[in-house]
Formats: C-alpha cells, sequence, structure tokens
C-alpha cells in the first residue's frame, strides 16, 4: 500500500509540478544582464518559475570598474517578486543545461532548467523586452557625481563615448582602435550644441586621446567619487552613444532614455582570432553566425573598427 501511495505521489508531483529556470549570474554587469533577460524570457514563454542564483556581493567593489564580483541585486534594480537563491541550489536534483542553441519553446516540462551560457543578443529576449527594460532600469539615480554631471547631459546634444579597456589589453583580438571612435564621432559632427562625455574602465587612457579635442568632457575620474553604476545611468540619460565591444555600453545604449537616440556601435566586434577560443563545430559556428548577424537591434549603425578609411 505505501509503494502504490508513493508512486501515486511521484505521478502526481510529476503533472503538476512546475518548471523553474535558474540563473547564475556571472562576469561583469552587462553580461549578467543578457544572462537573466534570457532567463526571464524563457520562464515567460513556457510559464516557469524564475530564479537567481547568486554567490555572495562580499568584497564587491563598485568603485573598482573592474571588479567581477558585483552582482545585480533587488536594492539597484526592479527584481522585486523573483526569487534569490543561494549556490548551494546547484547542488541539488539534475539541471537540463540551456545554451544559444537551444530552442526555448521546446524546454517546457524539462523540470529545472539553468541557463548556462551568455546569450548576447537581443534576439533572446525580444518578446519581452519592455519588462526587461523596466527591470534594469535604477531605482537608485541621485548620488553627487550624477548630480554633477546630469545637467550638462541634459543641457546639449549629448554623445556617450565608452571605451572598454581593462583586461581587453591582455587580448589584442579584442582591442577597438581609437579610429573607430574618430570616424564614429563623424556622424554627430553636423548637430548644434554638440557635446561628448567620454567613460572608460581606463580614465587615464581616455584622458590622454580626448581631453585636448574640442566639446569632450572626460566622465570617468579613475578614482573612487563614482561608481559603475553612477557611470551607467548617466550613459542612459545621453541623447546619442558611441558604444563599444562592450556589454556594458550595449545595455547603456539599449537603455537609452532617447527614444530617437543615434547608436554607433562596432561590427565586427572582435577580430576572427578571437573565435578560434570556441570549440570547432556547431558551437562556434552559432556564436560566430549571432555576433555576424545579431550583435545589435534594428537600427544600429555599424563601423568595422578593423577596417576604417
Amino acid at each position: 500500500m505505501k509503494s502504490v501511495s508513493f508512486l501515486l505521489f511521484c505521478v502526481l508531483n510529476f503533472l503538476f509540478s512546475r518548471d523553474v529556470v535558474f540563473v547564475k549570474l556571472d562576469s561583469g554587469i552587462g553580461n549578467q544582464m543578457f544572462q537573466f533577460a534570457a532567463a526571464y524570457n524563457l520562464a515567460r514563454i513556457i510559464d516557469a518559475d524564475l530564479k537567481i542564483v547568486v554567490s555572495s556581493n562580499e568584497n564587491a567593489n563598485l568603485r573598482d570598474p573592474n571588479d567581477r564580483k558585483y552582482r545585480i541585486n533587488k536594492q539597484d534594480f526592479h527584481l522585486d517578486g523573483i526569487d534569490v537563491v543561494s549556490e548551494e541550489e546547484l547542488n541539488k536534483e539534475p539541471f537540463t543545461f540551456v545554451w544559444e542553441g537551444n530552442s526555448f519553446h521546446d524546454l517546457k516540462g524539462k523540470g529545472r532548467i539553468l541557463i548556462a551560457s551568455f546569450f548576447e543578443s537581443e534576439i533572446f529576449f525580444k518578446e519581452h523586452a519592455k519588462n526587461i527594460k523596466k527591470i534594469f532600469s535604477l531605482k537608485k539615480i541621485s548620488t553627487p557625481f550624477i548630480r554633477k554631471f546630469l545637467p550638462q547631459i541634459r543641457a546639449c546634444n549629448s554623445v556617450a563615448i565608452h571605451i572598454r579597456r581593462g583586461d581587453f589589453r591582455n587580448f589584442q583580438d579584442r582591442m577597438i582602435p581609437l579610429t573607430y571612435y574618430m570616424q564614429a564621432m563623424q556622424h554627430f559632427s553636423k548637430l548644434d550644441n554638440l557635446k561628448f562625455f567620454v567613460f572608460s574602465d581606463d580614465a587615464a587612457f581616455a584622458r590622454d586621446c580626448f581631453s585636448n579635442l574640442k566639446n569632450v568632457v572626460i566622465v570617468s575620474p579613475g578614482d573612487n567619487s563614482s561608481t559603475n553604476l553612477d557611470e551607467f545611468y548617466l550613459m542612459t540619460q545621453c541623447k546619442n552613444l558611441i558604444v563599444a565591444n562592450s556589454t556594458f555600453s550595449w545595455w547603456a545604449a539599449y537603455l537609452c532614455s532617447n527614444p530617437s537616440a543615434k547608436i554607433i556601435a562596432p561590427l565586427p566586434r572582435y577580430k576572427d582570432e578571437y573565435f578560434l577560443n570556441h570549440p570547432e563545430g556547431i558551437q562556434r559556428d552559432l556564436i560566430k553566425g549571432l555576433h555576424d548577424m545579431e550583435s545589435y537591434p534594428q537600427g544600429w549603425i555599424t563601423i568595422n573598427p578593423f577596417v576604417l578609411h
């Protein structure tokens, strides 16, 4: 009798239990946004619960542009109603691992599902883009650093320029040449009351390259007076953007407060050598195809940074 009851319990649990999509946030803020957006979209498509798996924010330093310990959270973003669980959850029952090659619509009924890649394209969440943008609007938007620059940004035809260096300096296949930015700036030359606002994880480099140019403000201070979220918010408030091959500035442009913003972006984002680091075969082909065809939303203007005239 007990065995029959247990069997009935298992059958009912299988029939009526809900799928759960887990996403373990990893790497920089922009990477985490892509991971969460894909997980959110998947959960909506298959009517599943959504849970964020995070390691502790302990020792995270938002004032260090190269810090990778910070995790997006309910204090800074509108994640209300979404469960946050510890990494111990990953040691429980097995998962169905999901990467860019999976069809989200085929995952219903798979039980515990784990987002296991970066999903760096709007195509993985476009169906719920409006909700994603609301979630990623920052809760805290008034700090002394923001109050210093925001009036300047709003008083002119502002263009954010983001320069991503940091660990990219160790990988020549990822470094965007300075000529890309100079060509991108020409797209705005006819604007009246034009001013460029430069953001970078290498403030010294930004000052060396841009401080002598007309109508340029170096925003990133290179000290502890700002946080990554301060600078992210200020980028979203610029009327136009020149982005780097960076998920950080990709999202700043995507969340731009100006619906008619002109966005300039580099394509290809990396040299071909970059893709040799991916396993040969279908995964490499898919990632390369997404990079070539789906890196940016419709309407963004692309410049090949490695072939400039």
